[in-house]
């Protein structure tokens, strides 16, 4: 449900037969390791993770605005596209929270408005980005490396 969950999805170059599927998905889940994803769950055209509230990250980590995300592989038509999905609940949940506390105190309107804005808004916005410009960067990292055969798929292949 919209602004708690954001979904994107791009077409990847190569058609990715369902066979490829939990090579392609190791892939994404090591990709997003390195982003300190957690509790990774791979299933038959998807991946599930989970970005623990009280690990310790960087305000700069970019999963520190979501609480798990969801990754799947579609096939229509013989294109192959790859579907993703943020959860925000916290983030927006904590800037209203945070927001009442600041209305409850200073009995100013205006203040707690600002506080939902800036607090809440601008990191939603900038985790949205941030999320958009991660899966445009998988998308190219798969499409290099499916053509040239240094994808792990391959390796059973040859």
């Amino acid at each position: 449900m919209f602004p708690f969950s954001i979904s994107y999805s791009v077409q990847i170059t190569r058609n990715i037969t369902s066979d490829e599927y939990e090579s392609v998905l190791k892939y994404v889940k090591e990709f997003i390791e390195k982003k300190t994803a957690d509790d990774i769950i791979i299933w038959e055209n998807g991946l599930e993770f989970k970005s623990r509230l009280l690990k310790w990250r960087s305000r700069n980590n970019i999963m520190s605005a979501i609480d798990k995300g969801e990754f799947y592989i579609l096939s229509k038509e013989g294109k192959t596209f790859i579907s993703y999905k943020i959860y925000m609940y916290f983030l927006l949940l904590s800037a209203l929270v945070f927001a009442g506390l600041v209305e409850a105190l200073t009995k100013n309107i205006a203040l707690s408005v600002f506080v939902i804005i800036f607090m809440g808004g601008l990191n939603w916005l900038t985790a949205v980005i941030r999320h958009r410009y991660m899966l445009n960067d998988l998308k190219k990292r798969i499409d290099l490396l499916i053509p040239s055969g240094i994808y792990p798929f391959y390796a059973n292949k040859k």
